[in-house]
């Protein structure tokens, strides 16, 4: 199914599937309590470095996430959501692969 999704579906999937298994409820949102470098999440979406890195950036400027030293803090699951549902075409597409 993961081939079937744009890069930036896939990123928002795993990192909600992160959020699931190593997520830490706190007051900003919920940290992922696991750290991950952006060729880790590459390797595990099957997207290059490049593009995790892109989306990360664009999810930080968006709100949905922002780093938390070496680890990340999902402050907007729902929109993750979305953009895994592929509800958000637009902002797929402007991070294809």
């Amino acid at each position: 199914m993961l081939g079937t999704r744009s890069p930036t579906e896939r990123l928002s999937q795993l990192l909600l599937h992160l959020m699931n298994l190593y997520g830490v409820e706190e007051r900003e949102g919920t940290l992922i309590a696991a750290s991950f470098t952006h060729a880790d999440l590459a390797h595990m979406t099957g997207v290059t470095r490049q593009s995790v890195t892109t989306s990360l950036k664009r999810f930080a400027e968006l709100g949905i996430l922002h780093p938390h030293g070496t680890n990340l803090v999902i402050t907007d699951a729902d929109m993750l959501g979305k953009i895994r549902d592929g509800k958000l075409a637009k902002f797929a597409a402007s991070n294809a692969d």
